[in-house]
């Protein structure tokens, strides 16, 4: 299990890494990312101030687009996607998860061919440079697990490739959670973890809204899935809520 560090309270996020034995999904490189000065300096804390257990970085999302028509629009994107690649080397850290980022309204099979062919290119060759890393494609806010399967059976002869499934982003979407697992089953290898009130993603915390997160660990020991898990919720509160609500129904963390 992983939380996400509060860099302005780094001691409270250590003190409860080391309460429960979490690792941490840093998530303060997916932006700005041009300032180096700042990145430097995180990194610098960051790396001071580890915990003993493995950890994630969140990769750049905003307006990523790798596979757009745009040659100046897929160039950044790509660069933005690189950058992060080179954070979570110099954080030691064990993955690094990008979105699919498609447009879900729009079911052109031109447009869902494109961005199949060109993402399943640009991130074979991120995994082929990047071996001692892995890389997670995450569900954003798409429809149906449909283009997220179609990658991962491109990249699942990647050692290192894996989906990330949001939970509540699956949620969100007009296709069951019970369609997603049976999916994308066999490439899950991270899972971010959070509650709301099913209408928009607020990151409450578990058990706070109306998701059923006993029925998702279900499905996930069902189809036999052992995965990591993000607790996407911020600060330290909600945090530890979230994991009081798991030990209190006995679900795997």
């Amino acid at each position: 299990m992983l939380i996400i560090p509060d860099k302005d309270c780094i001691s409270e996020s250590l003190s409860l890494s080391r309460e429960y034995g979490l690792g941490f999904e840093y998530n303060d490189f997916y932006s700005d990312m041009d300032n180096t000065v700042e990145i430097d300096r995180l990194i610098a804390m960051y790396t001071a101030n580890k915990p003993d257990y493995p950890c994630t970085v969140h990769g750049a999302f905003f307006d990523i687009s790798v596979g757009s028509e745009d040659e100046r629009i897929r160039g950044i994107s790509r660069l933005r996607v690189r950058q992060s690649i080179a954070v979570c080397k110099r954080l030691a850290a064990q993955a690094v998860i990008f979105h699919t980022n498609t447009i879900p309204n729009c079911n052109l099979p031109s447009y869902q061919d494109r961005w199949l062919k060109e993402n399943a290119v640009f991130y074979a060759q991120m995994l082929e440079e990047n071996p001692q890393i892995d890389i997670y494609i995450e569900n954003m806010f798409d429809f149906t697990p449909d283009l997220l399967c179609r990658l991962a059976q491109h990249l699942s002869c990647y050692p290192n490739f894996g989906v990330c499934l949001d939970f509540a982003h699956a949620c969100l979407s007009p296709t069951p959670i019970q369609s997603w697992i049976s999916a994308l089953k066999s490439m899950i290898r991270h899972c971010h973890l959070n509650d709301c009130d099913g209408h928009g993603d607020s990151h409450w915390p578990l058990g706070s809204g109306i998701l059923d997160i006993e029925g998702f660990f279900a499905l996930l020991a069902k189809h036999g899935i052992t995965s990591t898990f993000l607790l996407e919720v911020k600060g330290i509160k909600a945090q530890r809520q979230s994991l009081e609500y798991l030990e209190s129904r006995g679900l795997k963390r």
